[in-house]
């Protein structure tokens, strides 16, 4: 018998260090605010909910009192904003809705102790928390747009998933010199605290960050910062037809580009697409009017345009854009202005008569040259000079 006792609690001391052992051990939280609730994926705040800071776009710098979180929201059920030091939640808050701003479409709240936040559609959205003044605003993603160069500076909608995580966009042709941004429901930014003359803003968009597009293979991440400048790749060798994608991970979206074609010429160098002008405040006009090239010839792949005598004032401003039209256009660049064949700055001797006025070719003294001319790769579009000659 007492055999039999000590097999059994052999047995129970097994099973409770078994349970013990097999107990899931709490997950360590660092000191933040986090989203939590049965609308989320997170029924309590765990380390991929925590809320992000990011760009006051009134203040143009992040903020360290401007959080955002990006989240798939189930209607009917209720979340909350959680409060975590030392690892243990000490406030949880909803909110009261203040207002709504239908154009976005945006909800805003003021915050209540011990309330909730609700939605009334499935979907993706965007909470915004402001710290210091407690507002807190909610809007839905509904569609996600790439903005740029290649499609006229327009919008071009991206396809969503079925879940609203995942946005791609294909076939986006991206020469050296394209340009973009990345944006949803078409807006820019909301403010937080007033729509019409707003001391805080959330960016809605998001430009380039401070490590540009960073390739391995045929593959590139951008380095999206909310109301950044606008994204390139600025590399002849990295230029080509593209997938775009946005996938949201623990609250933020990371962007990808995956190479799928190279970039062809489409058309001739003489037709109206690839038709070359100056436009600016020169021969009397003020940006309304193309003053065109005429096309040469093409050697090695490199197009020579040219224009006759042509008669700066002092402050002049000008550009070169193709077919008429600000999709692509081409201003100020060190190296690529020529005087007489050679390359001048403020320098040289003799010193350049052209200078960079917020990237249009600014002129310095009044002058004649007898003739300009432009030559461009079409296969590679950062590469061209402007040569003007006595």
């Amino acid at each position: 018998m007492k055999k039999l006792f000590s097999v059994i609690g052999a047995v129970a001391l097994f099973a409770i260090l078994a349970l013990v052992s097999c107990k899931k051990e709490k997950e360590k939280l660092e000191d933040g605010i986090y989203i939590c609730g049965d609308a989320t994926p997170y029924a309590e705040p765990a380390a991929a909910s925590i809320m992000h800071k990011t760009v006051d776009g009134a203040a143009g710098q992040v903020s360290n009192t401007l959080l955002e979180y990006y989240v798939p929201l189930q209607a009917g059920k209720t979340f909350q904003i959680a409060t975590v030091i030392d690892n243990n939640v000490e406030t949880k808050v909803g909110g009261t809705l203040a207002m709504t701003y239908s154009a976005l479409p945006a909800n805003y709240y003021n915050l209540a102790a011990g309330g909730t936040f609700s939605v009334a559609e499935n979907g993706v959205y965007h909470i915004t928390y402001e710290t210091v003044l407690g507002k807190v605003v909610i809007a839905k993603v509904n569609k996600m747009s790439v903005f740029g160069s290649e499609f006229g500076w327009g919008d071009a909608d991206m396809t969503a998933s079925n879940d609203g995580k995942t946005y791609t966009l294909t076939n986006v042709k991206c020469a050296a010199n394209s340009e973009w941004k990345i944006r949803y429901n078409a807006f820019w930014d909301i403010g937080v605290d007033d729509t019409a003359a707003p001391t805080v803003k959330v960016a809605t968009s998001w430009g380039q960050g401070t490590n540009g597009v960073v390739f391995e293979g045929t593959t590139g991440t951008m380095d999206l910062l909310p109301a950044g400048g606008n994204i390139s790749i600025d590399a002849c060798d990295k230029q080509g037809i593209y997938t775009f994608t946005m996938n949201l991970v623990d609250g933020a979206w990371v962007a990808t580009m995956t190479k799928t074609g190279e970039v062809t010429m489409t058309g001739e160098p003489n037709d109206d697409a690839h038709k070359l002008s100056f436009i600016g405040t020169l021969l009397g006009t003020s940006w309304d009017t193309d003053h065109d090239l005429t096309y040469v010839s093409t050697t090695d792949g490199v197009s020579l345009y040219t224009y006759g005598s042509l008669a700066f004032v002092a402050d002049n401003e000008f550009k070169v854009r193709q077919a008429h039209d600000w999709g692509i256009s081409y201003g100020y660049l060190a190296g690529h202005i020529l005087e007489n064949g050679e390359v001048r700055d403020a320098e040289t001797t003799p010193a350049s008569n052209f200078a960079d006025s917020g990237g249009n070719i600014k002129v310095l003294a009044d002058k004649t040259y007898t003739k300009v001319e432009f030559k461009i790769s079409w296969t590679c579009t950062t590469d061209w000079t402007v040569n003007f000659i006595e």
